[in-house]
């Protein structure tokens, strides 16, 4: 018998021994997981966006039309600033434009005319190389006839002199169409620093323009008025204002912030659910999900913000407020 049994396999051997034993028999390092549990922290209801708005140009309010409370779309003007020398900056910035504009056209024109002298010089030059040409031929003809006196001494000198003017005349056609190309390449040259100077004369303009756009102090996004700093009189100091002439704050979309502790910061992700409970007197329950977290703990808290974003169109969600969010975190091993 005990030789049978030295020959049975180990499995078979685990097989005959009872279940209870098995139990008993299994390693102590083995592991359960935990039920999930809920971890529920403080949270506040912040804006999605939320900007001090500071005058651009140094001078005085002369108008202000937004008041607290007031719900205001992007661009709508907020407040009005008078500054006379922004204004006189753009008118000098425009004249300046006009006077580099007349420059080009000035300059335009003396190329054109560079130009058409040049043509006529040149037409000169080929035709006293025409004329030179034939004088030139005649002289040889008539040296000829001289020499065979069919023609006087006064002939053949009257054809030498011809043929010397019509060179001279030619040389100096030349150097006049010479003379027309340099001041052509003049011409051009002015042109081209009158062409240079227009986009710096424009580019001063639109720089202008553009601190006559900042006297009016715009809303940057869509959103409320939270806060008013700002009277008709005041002095805008070019963003000097402490606070800003006024706080405004998105709020058509609002941020549900919180931070998680450190030790259960490596459970929290993106798209996870959570539930926030608004208290009051009729306390509610709305269901989320996370859509962000930073990604890195405080330095100082060691702790992980965490936010969520939630529509606000209907205005049930109050700037400022506070809720408490709680997260279903996965159980532990033990």
């Amino acid at each position: 018998m005990n030789l049978a049994l030295r020959w049975l396999s180990p499995a078979l051997l685990l097989l005959s021994i009872p279940l209870g034993a098995r139990l008993l028999a299994a390693p102590a390092n083995q592991t359960a997981p935990t039920a999930p549990r809920k971890l529920s922290l403080p949270a506040s209801v912040e804006p999605f966006e939320r900007v001090e708005l500071h005058a651009r140009a140094v001078g005085y309010v002369v108008e202000v039309r937004g008041e607290r409370g007031d719900v205001v779309t992007a661009g709508q003007v907020l407040a009005r600033v008078d500054a006379p020398d922004v204004h006189a900056a753009l008118a000098l910035a425009k004249a300046e434009l006009l006077e580099r504009g007349q420059l080009v056209a000035a300059a335009g024109l003396g190329v054109a005319n560079a130009e058409a002298a040049l043509f006529v010089a040149r037409s000169q030059a080929t035709r006293w190389e025409a004329e030179a040409q034939l004088h030139t031929k005649t002289l040889e003809r008539q040296r000829i006839l001289r020499e065979q006196g069919a023609i006087t001494a006064q002939e053949l000198d009257e054809a030498e002199s011809a043929a010397q003017v019509a060179s001279a005349e030619l040389e100096i056609a030349r150097a006049k169409a010479r003379l027309a190309q340099t001041e052509l390449d003049v011409a051009g040259g002015k042109l081209a620093v009158a062409q240079a100077q227009l986009p710096v004369a424009e580019a001063k303009v639109a720089a202008a323009e553009a601190n006559v756009a900042f006297l009016e102090l715009r809303a940057p996004f869509a959103g409320v008025i939270v806060e008013r700093r700002v009277s008709t009189g005041d002095l805008a100091r070019g963003g000097g204002t402490p606070g800003g002439m006024f706080t405004l704050q998105r709020v058509d979309t609002v941020r549900i912030t919180f931070d998680v502790p450190e030790r259960d910061a490596a459970s929290v992700k993106r798209g996870m659910a959570a539930e926030i409970r608004v208290p009051g007197a009729t306390p509610r329950v709305v269901a989320a999900t996370v859509t962000r977290t930073s990604g890195a703990l405080d330095g100082r808290s060691r702790t992980l913000r965490t936010e969520i974003e939630l529509s606000n169109s209907g205005g049930e969600w109050l700037v400022g407020s506070f809720v408490d969010v709680t997260l279903t975190l996965a159980g532990e091993t033990k």
